[in-house]
């Protein structure tokens, strides 16, 4: 696979991860819907839950394999 980018965070968003380290990329807290509902990522099934979980889906900067996999 050949990519470029104009910036090398974009580089980080390019690799999907594995349950285990999406569930350690949670962000701490819980969100209603109304404070996430202007996210691009909002689907309207999520209206459903009282309380969200943000996590990441990609490998963040500053992961410790983020390197060894560029």
């Amino acid at each position: 696979m050949s990519m470029c980018s104009d910036d090398l965070r974009d580089f980080y968003y390019a690799f999907l991860i594995s349950h285990a380290m999406l569930r350690r990329n949670a962000f701490a807290g819980n969100w209603s819907p109304e404070k996430l509902q202007h996210l691009g990522c909002f689907k309207p099934w999520m209206w459903s839950y009282k309380q969200l979980v943000v996590a990441l889906n990609t490998m963040a900067m500053g992961n410790a394999n983020a390197v060894e996999y560029g």
